[in-house]
């Protein structure tokens, strides 16, 4: 067999001129050095070059970070890291465009308790009832009420034993309850080896109907009936029938069980007038003796990015951390009104025959009992107090009369008023973070934000029928074109900066490892639990029952309006959740 012998002289040809020429390799620079294959250039400061002036970068062939000293190595990591954590030496290394090299996700269970609002549920400059009637009664001498009358007047400025007793008294925003809302919180935590990272978040609670409604505070033996008064309303002339049917109920006292204490709303029918010396006049009260409720709702949610930056101090047990970020939180607040009122008078004159005192209607002292003992707990229409001698029994058998110059067309009239408040609130935030305790086990920490939020807020008032309750004069009459003439509605808008503080402390540990059921789901047994506390502040929020003109006075063309009111808007919360990391 003949052998082609010429590949073997052309390998080792190659190989003798490969060993006898000389290589290049990257060498060791001092500071400032650089490798430069090409002579200097024009941008270098040389003379000219031929084709090939220009194409050297400046200090030398390759960028000054891939230099080996003071800069990097181009075959190197970014950065470098060997740790001992828990007794084990730990080598950690990422480069720029590497993915984070540890995540962590929360889900977590949010209960969360509002600010309540801080005005009057009425204007300021008109009289509550109690202070309405007191003149009427007092010009009346003993008509009204019988011989109680100036014991009642004392009663109600009260100078006597009725010292804070309730006569259709306005409410306070600040005795509402404070809303209680329920959510849901979700984090997600991308951190790279140095420790620095993102953080996303979103957050959403809402509050179920908080309401307020007055007759939780009148006797539960009241009000039973309301369906006899509405056909009283729809018939006055049955308050005086000659031959009433067999076991129709007695009228009057049908009236007195079920025409309630509620409460009132002061309004400015126009007629408030302030003089230079600030004396100030005028006005007067809304009453509602069948309903009278208040609601708020409140609505938060929201969400954000923050860039936590690298640990200003970091030892085994202890991590600080600036960071920075964006955030945007929305609040919707809205506050609800609903008022029904009889239209009857009601003065406790023993005399039919007497002209009914205008907008008076008597209440006994609501002090739960029943004085007089007719079967009645606080009648209407009577004074039963003994006010000027030691209690009880003072009302004798009084026969209260009901004034029934109304007109069914009006009542009895639903009062409405709505008010949704937007806010939407948007800005950067800075803060820091503080963890104690290493990456496993139990741990404590906390965080503090603050932020300047630019803060776009959108205000729509509406309702029906806001005018002085038993002055049906101030309604304007329905037509054929215009079935609610008393309607209502306005809307504003309003852009402000509000400053935001956020402190947040919490204990996160592996809880569920110690739970016999729960460690043995593949879910939790590797989960930590997580318990934090949440403080929220945002400055110059308007609310919605605070931002409300209380007048009315539709004939005259006065209507509830917007004002706009600034507060301090604070949330607490609770969390609780779960968190895994990977």
């Amino acid at each position: 067999m003949r052998r082609h012998l010429w590949l073997a002289i052309i390998l080792g040809t190659v190989s003798f001129f490969g060993i006898a020429g000389s290589a290049q390799s990257q060498g060791v620079y001092p500071p400032g050095g650089g490798m430069s294959p090409y002579s200097p250039g024009a941008t270098m400061g040389g003379g000219p070059v031929g084709d090939y002036a220009g194409m050297a970068p400046p200090g030398g062939a390759y960028p000054s970070y891939y230099q080996p000293y003071p800069s990097i190595s181009p075959y190197e990591h970014e950065f470098n890291q060997i740790a001992n954590r828990g007794g084990i030496w730990e080598s950690e290394s990422e480069n720029r465009l590497s993915l984070p090299s540890r995540w962590k996700f929360r889900s977590e269970y949010v209960q969360m308790r509002a600010e309540r609002g801080r005005n009057l549920l009425g204007n300021r400059n008109a009289p509550i009832y109690r202070e309405q009637i007191a003149p009427i009664l007092e010009n009346a001498g003993g008509g009204g009420g019988g011989n109680n009358i100036d014991d009642y007047v004392d009663a109600l400025r009260g100078t006597n034993n009725g010292v804070g007793f309730n006569l259709y008294d306005p409410v306070s925003a600040k005795e509402l309850d404070r809303p209680d809302m329920q959510g849901l919180r979700l984090t997600l935590e991308a951190e790279n080896a140095d420790g620095s990272g993102l953080e996303f978040w979103g957050l959403w609670a809402k509050d179920g109907d908080n309401e307020f409604d007055a007759r939780d505070n009148v006797d539960p033996s009241r009000g039973n009936q309301q369906a006899f008064v509405q056909m009283l309303i729809d018939d006055p002339t049955l308050l005086s029938l000659t031959n009433p049917p067999a076991n129709f109920p007695d009228p009057i006292e049908i009236l007195q069980a079920n025409l309630l204490n509620l409460r009132g709303i002061p309004l400015d029918d126009g007629t408030i007038t302030t003089l230079a010396d600030g004396t100030t006049f005028g006005g007067a009260s809304a009453v509602y003796d069948l309903a009278f409720k208040v609601q708020t709702n409140i609505e938060m949610y929201g969400t954000g990015v923050r860039w936590k930056a690298m640990p200003l101090y970091k030892t085994s047990s202890l991590n600080i951390r600036p960071n920075a970020g964006i955030r945007y939180t929305a609040v919707r607040d809205l506050f609800g009104f609903y008022g029904v009122e009889s239209g009857f008078l009601y003065d406790g004159q023993t005399q039919a025959n007497q002209p009914s005192l205008p907008d008076v209607k008597i209440h006994s002292l609501p002090n739960g009992f029943d004085d007089d003992g007719d079967g009645i707990v606080d009648n209407a229409g009577t004074i039963e107090d003994q006010l000027g001698g030691q209690g009880g029994g003072g009302g004798g058998n009084q026969t209260a009369t009901f004034s029934s110059e109304i007109d069914s067309l009006f009542y009895p009239i639903t009062s409405i008023l709505d008010n949704d408040i937007e806010s939407h609130l948007a800005g950067p935030e800075l803060g820091i973070s503080y963890d104690f305790g290493g990456s496993k086990g139990f741990r404590l920490g906390g965080a503090t934000n603050l932020s300047l939020l630019m803060n776009y807020q959108r205000i729509k008032l509406s309702g029906d029928n806001i005018f002085i309750t038993t002055r049906q004069a101030d309604l304007i009459v329905p037509s054929q074109t215009n079935a609610t003439p008393n309607k209502f509605s306005s809307t504003a808008t309003h852009t402000s900066v509000s400053p935001m503080i956020e402190q947040m402390i919490y204990g996160e540990g592996p809880l569920f490892q110690y739970i016999p059921v729960l460690r043995r789901s593949k879910l939790l047994r590797n989960a930590n639990f997580r318990a934090s506390y949440t403080l929220t502040m945002i400055a110059e929020m308007t609310r919605a029952s605070d931002s409300i003109i209380w007048q009315g006075n539709p004939s005259q063309g006065i209507f509830p309006g917007i004002q706009t009111s600034r507060s301090t808007f604070r949330t607490s919360s609770y969390n609780f959740g779960v968190s895994w990391s990977w």
